[in-house]
């Protein structure tokens, strides 16, 4: 996959991949690994082993995407197994995700356009933004543009073409990661004028997609289960319905022979009954969680299988996108009072006091102002910018954007400062570690500085001290625009104002 970020022509993609596919299918089979074995009914099989190995009369169940797919099919095979059930951004056993997936995917793109356009200041921001999205799609496939992203974790750097498929498949990433969706229309907005940055990053937060599922599994379960009765024809009647803008421009047989059908049509596992795409009916209390924007499981798959249960609660999270309703503290609350008492509807006052979407607007950086910090149990005092989030005592994000990457830690712990720096280092991939840039006297301490990149070209700047107790440092990351400024209000000040607790 990483080798076809620079490929431009859907059809060599598709092509490609397919063939990568072959060769996984060959090297699993070659191992002697039967891939018929690895399906959703053995799966939900195991579950249940699981329970009865660990000595449990019941469980409480929670799953999410394919996770609440699993769910359903445990609560179907190994009911008594089962006080009560949690799935979020829910795929119904009966629905086709590869298929249906084609109209889930392009409406949930255009939920979100609708989203912008009612909310007063993101239509005053990005008006038309449907069609400065689709006249974007064209022009950069007509002509991509060059671009270079890194790794969000490992910091390893790529060369890209953005296409305008490519946009429109980092939309559909950021529709799987809450955090992310606010700044949509900014980003769709920046290309259309020639700004690539926002782009660049959502680029880079889609490579953790490669790396999230095992494609031996994933085929096996899919190629065994997701087409049953389902042909061809299902998928291109759907695509060709759509505006082109929104599918990929590969002719219909390439389509057909690369795509999931031909795929599927070389996978070696033996085919689910049809029984298997029956609907879910059950009495086990259950909750289910949707996210508004969810893009593959929209929040019709939850009223979907809801309406096949008898003791069943449905609550849809404004803003909220795929399998992340369950991260809002209001979901948490739900799901905490609904397995505390499966059978009594949990109080969901907190669904109507979420704000939903806050777009992100372009503009400067917040004020900076600091503010003292005592941390009694490490005992050190020291500055802190106030009005970040919080993340962990001392460790925060300023958050002014869902792609802001501004942070920063204040640290003491007992050890040396060589050890501080071993760990600290580790943790952040550095190999070799970086040599100090300096030594000075500033505040109470004798201080190394360290300057270093993090992935996506962001400067990190590290000063690291030590007296007889414990070792400190002082972390910020920042965007390179705003290292000089980020660095000298508030970097240098909280090295010159840590010290230890008295």
């Amino acid at each position: 996959l990483y080798d076809l970020l620079d490929e431009a022509d859907p059809a060599v993609i598709l092509e490609e991949s397919y063939d990568a596919l072959m060769e996984c299918r060959d090297r699993l089979v070659g191992e002697g690994h039967n891939l018929s074995a690895y399906n959703t009914t053995q799966s939900a099989t195991d579950v249940n082993a699981i329970r009865l190995a660990l000595g449990y009369d019941q469980v409480n169940l929670w799953g999410g995407s394919y996770g609440s797919f699993l769910a359903q099919a445990v609560m179907r095979d190994h009911p008594e197994a089962i006080r009560s059930a949690v799935i979020e951004s829910v795929w119904p056993l009966e629905v086709s995700f590869f298929v249906e997936a084609n109209t889930s995917v392009p409406e949930a793109i255009l939920r979100l356009i609708d989203t912008c356009a009612s909310d007063e200041a993101c239509d005053t921001a990005y008006p038309n933004l449907k069609d400065v999205l689709f006249e974007t799609i064209d022009r950069l496939n007509d002509e991509p543009v060059p671009i270079t992203v890194a790794h969000p974790v490992t910091g390893q750097s790529y060369d890209v073409l953005l296409t305008g498929d490519a946009v429109r498949g980092n939309m559909v990433s950021a529709l799987y990661l809450t955090p992310l969706i606010p700044a949509l229309p900014q980003a769709i907005y920046d290309v259309y004028n020639g700004d690539y940055g926002l782009m660049t990053q959502l680029t880079s937060q889609k490579l953790l997609f490669y790396e999230a599922m095992s494609r031996g599994m994933e085929y096996s379960v899919i190629c065994a289960e997701d087409l049953i009765e389902r042909t061809p024809e299902d998928v291109l009647d759907i695509v060709m319905a759509l505006p082109e803008q929104l599918r990929s421009d590969v002719e219909e047989e390439l389509a057909i022979e690369y795509g999931i059908f031909g795929i599927c049509e070389n996978w070696p596992v033996d085919r689910a009954e049809p029984s298997f795409k029956d609907p879910l009916v059950s009495d086990i209390p259950t909750l289910i969680l949707e996210g508004e924007l969810d893009p593959v499981t929209p929040p019709e798959y939850g009223r979907r299988v809801a309406g096949n249960l008898s003791n069943v609660y449905f609550f849809e999270f404004p803003g909220c996108g795929h399998a992340g309703e369950s991260t809002s503290e209001c979901a948490l609350s739900i799901t905490a009072a609904f397995i505390e008492d499966p059978l009594t509807k949990p109080d969901a006052a907190c669904v109507a006091e979420m704000p939903g979407l806050a777009f992100d607007f372009p503009g400067e950086a917040p004020e900076l102002v600091l503010e003292p910090f005592t941390d009694e149990e490490r005992g050190f005092t020291g500055l802190v910018p106030a009005g970040w989030q919080e993340l962990a005592p001392a460790n925060l994000a300023r958050g002014s954007s869902a792609l802001d990457p501004t942070y920063f830690v204040l640290e003491a712990t007992p050890g040396t400062a060589a050890d501080l720096l071993a760990s600290l280092f580790g943790q952040l991939g550095l190999d070799p570690p970086p040599d100090p840039v300096g030594t000075a006297e500033v505040g109470n301490f004798t201080w190394d500085f360290y300057t270093f990149e993090r992935p996506g070209g962001n400067p990190a700047s590290l000063a690291l001290t030590e007296d007889e107790d414990k070792a400190y440092f002082v972390y910020l990351v920042s965007t390179p625009e705003e290292q000089e400024a980020l660095y000298q209000g508030l970097f240098i000040p909280a090295v010159e104002a840590m010290a230890p607790l008295e």
